[in-house]
């Protein structure tokens, strides 16, 4: 396969899961987003938007795990997460969860044990976006 454009990001085939907070923030770049229906996930309302990019075919390079926070008022950061809590994030946003075998959990510890993990805290979308660079600018051009 083809390395991706830098930057571009990677769907695993399901719905951007978008809260309350971020529909205000992220109307601009997805005009689609206020006619997406409110559905309850977990307990909170919540839209689901398809991805916008193009389908991944193959197998894609790996790149680096990314779990942001949205946190008003506090200072931009970047952590590395160790694989057991970027296995726990993933396993919290319920992205490869659906009929979990013990063939795709040891598969999916392989992978989560082979690619650095990050949780970016910001206090906007502007720095959010300088967090994401900067990080993906430090794993070479393969995001």
């Amino acid at each position: 396969m083809a390395p991706l454009p830098p930057g571009e990001l990677v769907a695993l085939g399901l719905p951007l899961c978008l809260k309350p907070g971020s529909w205000s923030v992220l109307a601009g770049c997805r005009p689609d987003l206020a006619q997406a229906p409110v559905v309850q996930r977990c307990g909170q309302a919540v839209r689901l938007l398809p991805p916008t990019g193009r389908p991944v075919m193959g197998p894609p390079t790996p790149a680096p795990f990314l779990f942001p926070r949205y946190r008003p008022g506090e200072a931009p950061r970047c952590e590395p997460l160790s694989p057991e809590r970027a296995l726990q994030g993933l396993i919290e946003a319920e992205a490869v969860i659906r009929d979990l075998t013990q063939a795709k959990l040891d598969a999916l510890v392989r992978w989560v044990s082979a690619v650095p993990a990050y949780a970016l805290t910001y206090p906007d979308l502007g720095s959010a976006l300088q967090l994401v660079r900067g990080r993906l600018d430090a794993h070479g051009p393969h995001a």
